[in-house]
């Protein structure tokens, strides 16, 4: 919002990703202690990752 005028966040904008990122870490930290392989836990993570950007970008523009 300070270099262009093309984007412009608004309290609930901020509000929404700090929630995401707070899920999203506590997801890959529950993760990371309930995974018994190394083969869980890069599953868990990817699939933890693929989610935040699928939400991020439907909230961003509305792919879906």
């Amino acid at each position: 919002m300070q270099i262009t005028s093309e984007v412009n966040w608004g309290l609930e904008d901020f509000g929404a990703m700090g929630l995401m990122l707070i899920a999203a870490g506590l997801l890959l930290e529950a993760s990371s202690r309930l995974a018994n392989t190394a083969l869980q836990m890069g599953l868990a993570v990817g699939f933890i990752i693929l989610a935040f950007f699928a939400v991020w970008a439907e909230l961003a523009v509305g792919i879906f």
